[in-house]
C-alpha cells in the first residue's frame, strides 16, 4: 500500500511539473509595478499586461526559462529591464477612452461626465463629447449643477 502511494505521489508530481513547465516555458512573462512600488506582480495574461500599460504601470519583460523567485523584487534583477512605458509620477493616470462631457439629444444642456444628471439619460439618447469646446460646438450650453 505504502508503494502505491509513493506511486501516486511521484505521478501527480510529474504531472505538475509537466503542466507547469508546459503553461510557462513558452510564454512570456511580465513583471508589473505600480509607480509607488506597492504593488509588484508576475504574468503571462497579455490582456492584463495591457491594460496596466495604460495605467502608467512599469513593465518588464522576462524569458520564463531558467528565472528564480527573485522576480517578485524587479530591482534585483541583474540584467535591464526593458520598460514598456512609465509616466513621470506627476502625470493624473486616466483611462484612454474618457468621455469628459455628455448630453441627451432630447437636451441643448450638457453635463460633466460625473454629473449625476447623465446616470438619468439613456444609452440611446446619449451624446457623449470629448471636450467642452466640443460640446459648445454642437450647439449646447453648460449645465448649471456643475457649470462645467
Amino acid at each position: 500500500m505504502k508503494n502505491i502511494k509513493f506511486l501516486l505521489f511521484i505521478v501527480c508530481l510529474v504531472f505538475s511539473l509537466n503542466v507547469i513547465f508546459f503553461n510557462c516555458s513558452f510564454a512570456t512573462l511580465y513583471i508589473l509595478k505600480d509607480q509607488e512600488g506597492k504593488d509588484i506582480w508576475i504574468t503571462n495574461n497579455e490582456i492584463l499586461v495591457s491594460r496596466c500599460e495604460k495605467l502608467g504601470y512599469v513593465i518588464w519583460i522576462l524569458k520564463a526559462g531558467g528565472l528564480s523567485q527573485k522576480l517578485l523584487e524587479p530591482e534585483s534583477i541583474d540584467f535591464e529591464p526593458q520598460t514598456k512605458v512609465a509616466l513621470p509620477p506627476t502625470t493624473e493616470l486616466m483611462p484612454a477612452s474618457k468621455t469628459d462631457y455628455a448630453t441627451s439629444k432630447n437636451t441643448d444642456v450638457f453635463h460633466d461626465f460625473s454629473c449625476s444628471y447623465v446616470a438619468t439619460i439613456t444609452p440611446e439618447n446619449l451624446i457623449r463629447f470629448k471636450t467642452r469646446e466640443e460640446a459648445i460646438d454642437s450647439g449646447r450650453r453648460p449645465c448649471k449643477k456643475y457649470s462645467p
